[in-house]
């Protein structure tokens, strides 16, 4: 019974010095593949790859913190663990109790489900009622957006995607920043971001918005440090990761796009000023927050469809 309490104890310390903690922009990418196929490393990526990668936007801004730390935790906690828990099944033996437990069977944790087919309106049906509403621009945009929520993300601070994001939206993978980094006093890094592919995949509408739901597949590396220590807690700097999500996007019914403006600016409806929504859905001047979605697209919610990992 000893030998049992100490292996939880030795647990919770492994748990303690390894956190699990999510790493991307809302934390969909874990430790741990699941949901989808498998990924043909032997091909290319095609027309759609928009590849951030240079140099990685985390080394050109500054953000990492040299060569130091480890992919993995102190040593000494796995070796503490591992002969505890000699020690514990060594007990169970000499009981004439089994200890062998049983094989993992089935498939990895499944992702999201996708939206059916049958649940979505052709975008072209969209683009009758809206013209300037144009297809390419607007993945050029989606993929723009993944790379500036996962900076922002990395940077702990969610104020200049704040406009692209639906008031509730943002509400929650702000609390979760707060709670799972900030509190922690950890930081969340991807680098050589590539978005490889985006689709619009159709539209749905009610009485009050349109709602878009588009494909992403994207390629990073991420990890997770320790501030005060500067040490690698979680993930690895050289595996690569591959993710696939679904997004949607919301915006008032009956808006249409502006001609030669992806982002429009409007007047604050408290005191009239003009607010660059682009920039910020915080009205400079009296400090009224606009809904962003009464007069563009906003994300509104992002589902991890599928992960796999490649060394």
């Amino acid at each position: 019974m000893k030998k049992a309490v100490l292996l939880i104890i030795a647990l919770l310390l492994a748990l303690w010095l390894h956190p699990f903690t999510q790493a991307d922009f809302g934390g969909f990418s874990g430790d741990t593949d699941y949901g989808g196929g498998g990924w043909d490393s032997g091909s290319g990526y095609g027309s759609n790859d928009y590849d951030y990668s240079s140099n990685g936007w985390g080394s050109d801004f500054g953000f990492l913190l040299g060569s130091g730390g480890s992919d993995e935790s102190p040593l000494w906690a796995y070796a503490v663990v591992i002969i505890l828990f000699v020690l514990f099944i060594r007990s169970r033996m000499r009981r004439g109790k089994s200890t062998r437990t049983p094989a993992r069977s089935g498939p990895p944790p499944a992702g999201a489900t996708p939206t059916p087919a049958s649940q979505l309106l052709p975008l072209t049906e969209l683009i009758k009622a809206d013209p300037n509403l144009n297809e390419s621009v607007l993945c050029e945009r989606i993929s723009d957006l993944y790379v500036r929520f996962q900076k922002a993300w990395q940077q702990k601070d969610l104020a200049p995607v704040r406009p692209h994001l639906s008031e509730r939206f943002f509400a929650q993978v702000n609390r979760q920043l707060q709670d799972d980094y900030v509190a922690k006093g950890l930081t969340s890094y991807l680098d050589k971001i590539a978005v490889l592919e985006v689709r619009i995949l159709g539209y749905r509408t009610n009485p009050e918005q349109d709602e878009l739901v588009a494909y992403l597949r994207t390629r990073f590396i991420n990890y997770t440090r320790d501030d005060a220590t500067g040490a690698v807690v979680r993930g690895s700097t050289s595996q690569e990761v591959f993710m696939e999500y679904e997004w949607t996007l919301v915006r008032k019914r009956g808006v249409l796009t502006r001609p030669g403006s992806s982002t429009p600016e409007v007047n604050c409806p408290n005191c009239g000023a003009t607010v660059d929504l682009s920039l910020s859905s915080k009205c400079a001047f009296c400090g009224t927050v606009l809904d962003t979605a009464e007069n563009d697209w906003v994300v509104s919610g992002i589902r991890g469809l599928s992960q796999r990992g490649r060394q």
